[in-house]
Parts: C-alpha cells; structure tokens; sequence
C-alpha cells in the first residue's frame, strides 16, 4: 500500500504543472489503466487489483477489475486467490477537474488453500458480492486521474467453511453478511489514454 501511495504522489508531482483549468474530467471514448486498492486490505470481497476502465458517455463509465495472487509456504501450504470486479460509475455532478458520482458493481472471487499434505484435502471459497457507494475523482492532468470511494458490500459465500465457520448458523452452505467491517473504501489511479 506504500508503494502505491509513493508512486502516486510521484506522479502528482511530476504531472502538476501540466495540469491546467481546460482538462476535462471524463470524455468519451477515453480508455485507462490503473489500480484499485481496498483500504480494508483483509476484505477479499471487494474488488481490488488492475483496473480498465472505458467512458461510455461524459456521465457513465465501466470499470474491470481483475487480482491474482498465488502465496506458498510455510512448508507445501498454497493459497491461490482470484478476484474480478465489474462495475458501472455514474458521475452525477463534473466540475473541471473533478467528478463526483455513484458506483455499483458485481465482484466475483475464487480462495483455494492446498495444505500441500497427501491424503488431506484442501479447502476453497467462492464468493460472489453486490458493491454499491458513492465515488469521486480528480484529474490531476488530462491523462492521469486519482480516485477514492466508500460504500457497503453484500458478500454471498459457498464453500468449504473457508471464513464462514466464525459465522452461527452456517457451516456450510451459502452465508449473507455485509463485508468485513460493514463499509468498504477503494482508492485508486487511472492513466488515461
């Protein structure tokens, strides 16, 4: 997470001079890459990784967000996780610079563990979860825009008691909760093309 807020200030600094009051904060047509971080980095329900995003109008983007992680050790223990998001960002006020808008998306996860182990069966959990908050976005210069949000995750589990079995009542099965801390936040960069 310190890396990511280094590189942005870097990039900040170096692009602030060439930010002027005639940037537009959303055109359409625009493509970008970026990232997206959850601020709850022990939330896997929200979607965080590489992001592409594409401005459909001057009020409504898409955004694609897509994580791998492959972790191994101690000993023959793997964890592999996957996470794809997909949402749609609504700017309801554009000002110069900035945007301010809803968002609402759908995350799709997928938790293995192989405890590495002969004759002793891993664990996995498949998650699906409905995101919905509010987002806003400032362009520091045509092509590179920084961007927070906040909103609430429903997270909709199915697995092998893989983080449910804390939960009463459901050991297996399909669990509804709001996700880890009820409130989830995303911060982020996109350069824009």
């Amino acid at each position: 997470m310190k890396r990511i807020l280094a590189i942005v200030a870097c990039a900040m600094m170096l692009s602030a001079t060439a930010a002027s009051a005639d940037d537009t904060s959303q055109r359409t047509g625009n493509k970008g890459l970026g990232v997206d971080a959850a601020l709850n980095l022990s939330s896997s329900e929200a979607a965080n990784g590489i992001s592409g995003r594409y401005q459909v109008s001057d009020k409504l983007g898409a955004q694609a967000i897509f994580r791998l992680d492959f972790v191994s050790g101690p000993g023959d223990l793997s964890t592999t996780f996957l996470n794809l998001g997909l949402r749609a960002i609504y700017n309801l006020v554009s000002v110069q610079n900035a945007a301010f808008g809803a968002v609402g998306g759908l995350g799709i996860y997928r938790l293995s563990v192989d405890p590495g182990v002969e004759g002793v069966d891993g664990e996995s959990e498949l998650g699906l979860s409905l995101e919905g908050g509010l987002r806003a976005e400032y362009f520091v210069t045509r092509s590179f825009s920084i961007h927070g949000e906040v909103g609430i995750v429903f997270a909709f589990l199915g697995g092998e008691d893989l983080g449910t079995s804390a939960l009463p009542g459901s050991p297996d099965g399909t669990t509804i909760f709001l996700g880890d801390g009820d409130l989830v936040g995303n911060a982020g960069f996109t350069f824009w093309f």
